[in-house]
């Protein structure tokens, strides 16, 4: 997590562009590519640990079933990146209220 008033404060363009265009040169790779690592740096001292159950992710890749209940009902976000959303026949099988005109 950002602290907002530090991310609308304006940066330099080479502050933020320079790690950015290195990680993409180079042929070194942490996880994915991208513009989280180098964001990371940037913003190095003003972002926060959060709690990692606060944001699910990936719920479009599992399967819904081996996802513990209460863990979705506890999270703040829940993201449905992947192919099973819950809308569509291919979908996990989750029933929610906002999802019920779609179905």
């Amino acid at each position: 997590m950002v602290q907002q008033t530090t991310w609308t404060q304006p940066l330099e363009k080479n502050e933020y562009d320079m790690p950015l265009i290195e990680n993409l040169n180079s042929s070194f790779e942490l996880g994915n590519p991208g513009a989280l690592p180098p964001s990371l740096i940037v913003f190095e001292g003003y972002v926060h640990r959060i709690d990692p159950l606060w944001h699910i992710s990936g719920l479009g890749y599992r399967y819904i079933i081996n996802v513990i209940e209460s863990i979705l009902e506890d999270a703040t976000v829940i993201h449905f990146c992947g192919p099973a959303k819950p809308w569509l026949e291919i979908g996990a099988p989750l029933r929610c209220e906002a999802y019920e005109p779609a179905m």
